[in-house]
């Protein structure tokens, strides 16, 4: 959550780009953070990881929800980088979360398609009105997802989206 490199020549190992997992090593990053002095890039690094932990542990789509990767039905598909983007849905009682994330080093404006399966096995109302929150910047909107047409996304470089429809 800092953006530790491993780039030390610390331990047995010496400089490999891991950080040693043994208690007479402590990492530049680490000892930056304790001392409330890291970087701002490293520090708005911390905040997103701190943001999306937070998330993790406190949606009940993610915590308890089901579970559906969509890349089988997005792969091979125009305006979808498969090599690049990952996507899947986590469904609780009339929550679902849509999440997308980006591992390329630029935006990508994606089309995420959901399947018929995804309606189905996840009891998801097609084409429904749904209250949707970004959960990372707060905003909202009214959509709906359904398998006649893709869902499209803009993903910021090395980051991503996760959406949480709540239906009516």
């Amino acid at each position: 959550e800092l953006g530790e490199k491993g780039m030390d020549a610390e331990g047995f190992s010496g400089l490999d780009g891991r950080t040693s997992i043994f208690d007479y090593w402590s990492m530049a990053s680490v000892r930056q953070w304790l001392k409330g002095k890291l970087p701002a890039e490293q520090q708005a690094l911390r905040e997103k990881y701190v943001r999306l932990l937070s998330i993790a542990f406190s949606e009940p789509a993610i915590t308890q929800g089901a579970f559906h990767d969509l890349m089988y039905a997005n792969v091979g598909h125009p305006n979808f980088n498969s090599s690049a983007v990952y996507a899947f849905l986590r469904k609780y009682e009339k929550e679902l979360i849509l999440v997308a994330i980006n591992f390329d080093d630029r935006e990508h404006s994606v089309d995420i398609r959901i399947p018929d399966r995804a309606f189905a096995d996840m009891d998801i109302p097609d084409n429904a009105v749904a209250h949707v929150a970004d959960l990372f910047t707060g905003d909202t909107l009214i959509a709906t997802l359904t398998s006649a047409g893709p869902f499209r996304l803009s993903l910021p470089a090395q980051f991503g989206k996760v959406l949480k429809f709540v239906y009516l």
